[in-house]
């Protein structure tokens, strides 16, 4: 991913990167920092061999820190397996953020919780999504969604 062991992590918390589904296995890599989020220059190849080594679509990498202050979390997503070297908002991905979060006792969590995710940043195509995870912890429902903006118009003329 181009970033050292020692940016891994989150602070206070004895957390370590690990795969998680809420319908696409994923990898969860938490970072201590922005700065360390930003720094990620990941070697595609390599990336995508990994991914079918494990049998995942990608990485969602995220840290406390955030861009922006009504978020809780900064990520980005890396899944080359699938043809997409970064995307700039991944609803599956951070459900299952969403889960580790909440799984790890990173967040606190008493039935529900809402949990603003902020991606793209650092693609020039920042977006907003938003995770609601709702009962039991060992059985919540966790539900993702966000607003749509366009950005682009067509017209397919066959």
């Amino acid at each position: 991913m181009g970033i050292s062991i020692e940016d891994i992590g989150i602070e206070n918390f004895d957390v370590v990167p690990e795969i998680v589904s809420t319908g696409l296995k994923d990898i969860m890599l938490p970072v201590k920092s922005l700065k360390a989020l930003k720094s990620i220059s990941p070697n595609n190849q390599k990336l995508k061999e990994y991914c079918e080594n494990l049998d995942v679509i990608g990485v969602h990498v995220f840290t406390l820190e955030t861009e922006e202050k009504d978020s809780t979390v900064s990520c980005r997503n890396f899944a080359p397996l699938v043809g997409i070297n970064e995307e700039s908002a991944t609803r599956t991905s951070n459900g299952a953020m969403g889960a580790y979060l909440v799984k790890n006792n990173i967040l606190k969590y008493e039935n529900n919780i809402t949990i603003t995710s902020e991606q793209g940043h650092y693609m020039g195509r920042p977006s907003k999504i938003i995770i609601k995870i709702e009962g039991a912890k060992e059985n919540c429902i966790i539900k993702v969604g966000g607003a749509a903006v366009i950005t682009i118009e067509g017209k397919i003329i066959l």
